[in-house]
């Protein structure tokens, strides 16, 4: 305090505004540093959500191929899930958390896994001769185990997106 109290009044006045100055700076800092954090999250969940939508859109070309037997929705599927698997790895890679990068895995294994029985599928369904939108009843044994496990992985991702979107907002709601 007696240094203070040395000082003329201009000094004072002058350190008294380089603390100011200082603490508005730290603040600053601080508001960037929090707010890179948000917009990262932000950003993390909206890709999670873009992997929910691609596997649905994913569903919905398998379901049109089903009624109209169409090969171009074979390749619009094989190209969903690439797609899919690439945002998936892409979201794999930013993230830190090891659960989410746990639940990016199996998202990845679920789209291969479901790419590998659309297309037994696919091939059983073609060659069983039944793509007429009137006989959409799956007869070959491997045909159904192909459904079978093509429904499992597309829940799988469905799933594990969901939980990672969840984990996603708990992490936000912790961090505000």
């Amino acid at each position: 305090m007696k240094i203070l109290e040395r000082l003329k009044i201009r000094a004072r006045i002058l350190v008294g505004y380089g603390l100011l100055l200082a603490i508005s700076i730290g603040l600053v800092v601080i508001a960037l540093n929090t707010l890179d954090t948000v917009v990262d999250r932000v950003t993390k969940g909206d890709d999670t959500n873009r992997i929910v939508k691609m596997a649905l859109e994913i569903r919905r070309d398998e379901k049109n191929f089903i009624i109209r037997g169409d090969e171009k929705l074979v390749a619009e599927v094989g190209e969903g899930v690439k797609k899919l698997i690439d945002q998936a790895q892409d979201l794999k890679d930013r993230f830190n958390n090891p659960k989410n990068r746990v639940l990016m895995d199996e998202i990845i294994t679920a789209a291969n896994t479901y790419d590998t029985n659309f297309k037994t599928f696919a091939a059983a369904y073609k060659a069983s001769g039944s793509l007429d939108a009137a006989k959409n009843q799956v007869k070959d044994p491997a045909q159904a185990e192909a459904e079978k496990k093509m429904v499992e992985a597309a829940r799988a991702i469905e799933k594990d997106a969901a939980e990672a979107r969840i984990i996603l907002k708990d992490q936000m709601e912790d961090s505000m």
